[in-house]
């Protein structure tokens, strides 16, 4: 089977249902029966979550698909546990002030687990 992939997608390839690399962009040849294929998008993407917005990108697909069952539900997932963590406490009008100071903490400790699934972290933007 041949596919062919776009600048922004990587193939996840898996041989007898193990990984067995990272393809692309471009032109992609299978042996049919023994291997497939899982495309990821490797562009900024975002999560939007009530009064916070998270700006990820897929730095290795290999461990994206790997390392969680489910990449974008387990950072969502990650990243309002962090959010409510890192909010706990904190007093409403307080956080005007301390604003970036929170988006930079928030970002640090979701990279620290993120990072391990092959994702980066790039931006966290307080939006309410």
């Amino acid at each position: 089977m041949i596919h062919l992939l776009k600048t922004n997608e990587r193939g996840v390839v898996y041989t007898l249902g193990r990984l067995s690399g990272v393809k692309g962009p471009g032109l992609v040849v299978l042996i049919p029966l023994l291997q497939k294929m899982v495309r990821v998008d490797v562009d900024w993407t975002r999560i939007v979550l009530s009064g916070v917005e998270i700006t990820y990108r897929v730095a290795d697909p290999g461990k994206a698909l790997s390392q969680v069952a489910d990449y974008r539900g387990g950072l969502t997932q990650l990243a309002e546990a962090t959010v409510k963590k890192t909010l706990a406490g904190r007093e409403k009008d307080a956080l005007v002030f301390e604003q970036r100071g929170v988006e930079a903490q928030v970002k640090k400790e979701m990279n620290a687990v993120a990072g391990a699934w092959g994702i980066n972290i790039e931006k966290v933007e307080m939006t309410g």
